[in-house]
């Protein structure tokens, strides 16, 4: 390429942090990360990085001239293509996902396909993510790169030294002993009626499990999905609605865990794969963090008690392909946790093995690399360098 090509990688959400992470510096390209102020700027290895606000976001991109803008979440504002398209030189819009797309994926907004009309190339994980995109996008020739999320590389990076990990997470908590870690990843806390069932599910589990933490001596770590779920199990308290009568039943429980000398509770903008060092995975929902633990091989555990609820269908088959057991009762919970602590956890390894391999996934902490050509490739072909 004769002109230096120009990339701009925008992060809109604080999870965008960690798929744009891992891209590096490229002798005769230029790149820069853009983000909001809000959001952290530290750890990145691109040295080029703009923290912008509603005023000057626009500005900072006109004077950056990018050949292409990357997001990791398609930009649902359609005003905003229109207007970065007029500017010079007319940017192509790639699309990295920031997770695995499922079979199931029923976000009506994601499937409108005006929105996936504005993007010149895609970078995704799987054939299903693949072919979710064609069908939505109505492009059934899509120009889409698989096994390209770079968040994995993260991942393959943390793996590469489990003690190391477990004990600066240790040291972090002021843990003083070195006990079994149970990790409690929560699901969104929210109003949505698709998310009611997580709801419950997250704040009986943490319940469940700080008990278990005491009973056992374990380290039980909660990391929320949201900012302010304690806020929102207040205000379900406090809702006089029949279907919230569960939270003033647990009321007391709940409080207790923040008294419990063996829960630790977590940011829920703390990088997660840090907490991959834990000796069981336990979460309330689906979504690409049970993708994640597999690729991990660590024993997971998923709670899903509404069984008329789409989400506990094993969207991804992770419990139908052995990579993961699921408890449907709380009372089960317990006696699930103790067998993968012991032998139970080696014959799911195995099981997650193979369950990798069927969906297609290549973990080799390369996945940036494949983003970064594939970018490349769709500035070349509408720029001629």
């Amino acid at each position: 390429m004769s002109v230096e090509p120009r990339i701009l990688y925008w992060i809109t959400q604080n999870y965008g942090r960690r798929v744009f992470l891992p891209f590096e510096e490229i002798d005769g390209v230029r790149q820069a990360v853009l983000m909001p102020e809000t959001i952290s700027c530290r750890g990145f290895e691109l040295e080029e990085v703009y923290q912008y606000n509603k005023k000057n976001i626009l500005g900072i991109i006109k004077k950056f001239a990018p050949h292409a803008i990357v997001v990791s979440e398609a930009i649902r504002n359609h005003k905003w293509y229109s207007r970065l398209k007029c500017l010079e030189p007319n940017p192509v819009f790639v699309l990295v996902n920031h997770g695995i797309l499922s079979k199931s994926t029923k976000d009506p907004v994601f499937a409108s396909s005006k929105i996936w009309l504005h993007f010149n190339s895609f970078c995704t994980g799987t054939e299903t993510c693949a072919n979710l995109i064609k069908r939505y996008s109505g492009k059934t020739k899509a120009n889409i790169t698989l096994n390209a999320l770079p968040q994995f590389d993260i991942l393959y990076d943390t793996l590469k030294n489990q003690k190391e990990s477990k004990k600066k997470v240790l040291e972090e908590l002021k843990s003083p002993k070195d006990s079994k870690i149970i990790t409690l990843f929560g699901h969104p806390c929210t109003n949505r009626a698709d998310s009611q069932p997580h709801n419950e599910d997250y704040y009986r589990t943490a319940c469940m499990l700080g008990e278990l933490a005491k009973k056992h001596d374990w380290l039980l770590i909660i990391k929320p999905k949201r900012k302010d779920s304690n806020l929102f199990f207040n205000r379900m308290c406090k809702n006089v609605k029949s279907k919230y009568d569960w939270a003033n039943k647990i009321k007391k429980e709940y409080y207790e865990l923040f008294k419990n000398d063996n829960v630790r509770f977590v940011p829920f903008n703390r990088e997660p794969y840090k907490y991959f060092c834990s000796d069981v995975i336990i979460t309330t929902g689906y979504s690409t963090i049970e993708i994640e633990v597999s690729l991990a091989k660590k024993p997971l555990i998923i709670v899903s008690t509404d069984p008329n609820y789409f989400m506990g269908s094993d969207i991804f088959g992770i419990v139908s392909g052995g990579a993961a057991i699921e408890v449907t009762q709380m009372c089960d919970l317990e006696s699930t946790t103790l067998s993968l602590l012991g032998e139970k956890a080696n014959s799911l390894k195995s099981s997650q093995e193979l369950f990798i391999k069927k969906v297609g996934i290549i973990f080799d902490g390369k996945a940036h690399e494949r983003a970064t050509k594939s970018i490349l490739k769709t500035i070349s072909t509408r720029f001629k360098l």
